[in-house]
C-alpha cells in the first residue's frame, strides 16, 4: 500500500496543477485527496509487479501439479 508520505506526495502534485487555486482551497483540496486516496488501498507498481510474479509462478506450478496427477491417474487408473 502506498505510504503517507507518497499519498501527500501525490496529493501535492494534484493541488499543485490546479492554477488559480487560493491557499485555503489548496488545503481543504488536499486533506481531501489524502482522505480519499488512504479508503482506495493503492499499492505500489513495485508491489503489484511482485504480487505478479507470485501468482504467475503459482500458476505455473499448480499446471505441473496438475499434469503430474494425470500422469499419476494414468498409472494408478489405466482404464481412464
Amino acid at each position: 500500500m502506498l505510504s503517507a508520505a507518497q499519498l501527500t506526495k501525490l496529493a501535492q502534485q494534484i493541488v499543485q496543477s490546479i492554477p488559480g487555486t487560493g491557499l485555503d482551497l489548496q488545503k481543504h483540496l488536499h486533506v481531501a485527496l489524502i482522505n480519499q486516496l488512504q479508503k482506495l488501498e493503492l499499492v505500489t507498481r513495485e508491489e503489484f509487479e511482485i504480487q505478479a510474479r507470485l501468482l504467475e509462478r503459482s500458476q505455473e506450478k499448480l499446471a505441473q501439479m496438475e499434469q503430474q496427477v494425470a500422469e499419476l491417474e494414468k498409472h494408478v487408473l489405466p482404464g481412464k
